[in-house]
């Protein structure tokens, strides 16, 4: 067997001795990533697998190739891309045709992105769409809570993507002087108030003693401002691996309906403050509590990668 991976300067080392074949890629500059992720997927069908699977992003160039092309598609490219960059999403606009004219098939991880099918994909039956799992043995389960002092409320994301929902969390902070917040993802902002935490980027073995400070976990909670209600985050995930109940503001399609660790708020744009005392009772309902595992069995990665595993077949057979 032979891995082909992209890694930065520290991180290459860490492929060493995995018991085969490596090429690595190194990421030295943002200029490097792009280039090396080229060479990845070229490097991979040059191979001759029976599927290639690349995960959709910004630049990607996609050559011909016989060996079936498989994209996953994770969001709307293009409104994030407006969000955040006016030039990139205009050389999207312009490139999408040639970027991705030699995808064979495409995996949207949820039926709205599959509706909107921003990549073009004109043949049907080669459209699918597949949520994201998680391995639930890596993930250690966080202790039972005991009765804290005050109660937390802990999220991974980035202030430098707005549907993350950083700007909300500010907001429920200053109108909660009584709940702690802990941010993990994003760095520290002047105005931000004194019981709301910043702690950078951590790595997952890092965070989960922040996290077991906690009762409740935020996912995304701006998700209106990319046009879209529906996602599948990794971190909601991720949260209930941990066993941490989770408060969201947009539609997940795979997660049990009424479950009762999720409090789904409206996608409707409204101010998050407007929702405060459903918020407010919901982390005191589970100040004692933690998500069971066998709860949420229906999320693990196994389950997840049988469906897509069927999916490569029906790709290579057609």
């Amino acid at each position: 067997m032979t891995l082909v991976v992209a890694a930065s300067q520290d991180g290459a080392f860490g492929w060493d001795g995995v018991g085969c074949q490596t090429i690595k890629c190194v990421n030295l500059n943002r200029f490097q990533w792009t280039l090396n992720r080229w060479q990845l997927i070229a490097t991979a069908i040059n191979l001759k697998p029976d599927v290639v699977y690349v995960r959709d992003v910004f630049p990607l160039r996609i050559p011909r190739s016989e060996t079936p092309i498989i994209l996953e598609v994770q969001s709307r490219t293009s409104k994030e891309l407006k969000l955040r960059s006016f030039t990139k999403f205009v050389l999207y606009s312009v490139l999408r045709f040639f970027m991705y004219r030699n995808v064979r098939a495409s995996i949207f991880v949820t039926p709205e992105l599959q509706h909107f099918n921003e990549i073009g994909m004109k043949n049907q039956e080669m459209m699918f769409s597949l949520g994201n799992g998680i391995d639930l043995t890596s993930v250690h389960q966080l202790d039972v809570p005991l009765p804290p002092p005050r109660l937390g409320v802990f999220f991974i994301g980035s202030s430098s993507q707005p549907w993350q929902g950083v700007a909300e969390i500010i907001q429920l902070a200053r109108i909660n002087s009584d709940l702690d917040f802990h941010i993990v993802g994003s760095d520290r902002r002047q105005s931000s108030p004194n019981n709301l935490f910043f702690h950078g980027e951590l790595a997952m073995d890092r965070y989960w003693s922040i996290a077991n400070l906690c009762t409740v976990a935020l996912g995304t909670l701006n998700q209106t401002v990319t046009e879209m209600r529906q996602a599948v985050p990794l971190k909601v995930r991720e949260y209930l691996a941990l066993g941490l109940p989770v408060i969201t503001r947009c539609d997940d399609p795979y997660i049990d309906e009424g479950a009762p660790y999720i409090l789904k708020l409206p996608t409707d744009g409204s101010s998050i403050s407007i929702h405060n005392e459903l918020i407010r009772k919901f982390v005191f309902q589970w100040k004692f509590l933690r998500v069971s595992r066998s709860q949420i069995e229906y999320i693990s990665v196994n389950e997840i990668e049988k469906k897509r595993l069927e999916i490569f077949e029906k790709v290579i057979r057609d």
